[in-house]
C-alpha cells in the first residue's frame, strides 16, 4: 500500500474507533439496543458493563492504530471485533451496518498489508 494511503487509512480508522468507543461509553444501553436479542442473551453478566468494556476495547484499538506500532495486531483485533458486531446486530441495512462494512474493509486492508511476512 502506498505510504500516504496507509497512514490516512490507519489514522482514519484509529480516530473512528476512538470516537465510537467514547460514544458507547456515554450510552452503553442505547448501543446494546442494536444487538439481536439472541446475542444479548449470550452476554454473561451485566449488558451495560459488557458494552462499556466494548467501548474501552474500541478506544484501545483506535489508539493503537493511531500510534502505528505493529499495526497488524490492532487491525486483526478490529477486524474480528467488527465481524462480531456485524454478526450480532439487527438485520436492517442501515447507516450503522454500512459503516461497519467499511470499517471491516479498512481493518482487513491494514491487516493484509501489514501481516508479518517471513522472508
Amino acid at each position: 500500500m502506498a505510504n500516504h494511503a496507509y497512514h490516512i487509512l490507519r489514522l482514519g480508522l484509529g480516530v473512528t474507533f476512538v470516537i465510537l468507543g467514547f460514544q458507547i461509553l456515554s450510552a452503553p444501553l442505547a448501543w446494546a439496543g442494536f444487538m439481536q436479542p439472541w446475542a444479548q442473551g449470550m452476554i454473561p453478566g451485566d449488558l451495560a458493563q459488557f458494552m462499556k468494556t466494548t467501548g474501552i476495547i474500541d478506544i484501545v484499538i483506535g489508539a493503537w492504530l493511531i500510534l502505528g506500532f505493529k499495526v497488524w495486531i490492532p487491525a486483526l483485533l478490529g477486524s474480528l471485533h467488527i465481524a462480531g458486531v456485524l454478526l450480532t446486530t439487527t438485520g436492517n441495512l442501515d447507516s450503522l451496518i454500512a459503516r461497519d462494512i467499511g470499517l471491516l474493509g479498512g481493518t482487513l486492508a491494514l491487516l493484509f498489508d501489514r501481516w508479518p511476512h517471513r522472508r
